[in-house]
């Protein structure tokens, strides 16, 4: 599992990185509403989820 930090929106995308800093751009319909910067997502490659931490 991957973990990923929202670091900034631009339009309909958010801006992730992860503790490498390598940056991803993930479309805001395949996350969990309620998102702001510093939000950290749970990535789970296998299952094909995009979590919130703590929120699952």
């Amino acid at each position: 599992m991957k973990k990923l930090i929202v670091d900034r929106f631009d339009g309909i995308y958010a801006i992730c990185r992860d503790n490498d800093k390598r940056y991803y751009a993930i479309e805001m319909s395949e996350l969990p509403a309620g998102l702001s910067v510093g939000s950290v997502l749970e990535v789970d490659d296998e299952a094909g989820t995009i979590t919130a931490e703590g929120k699952k």
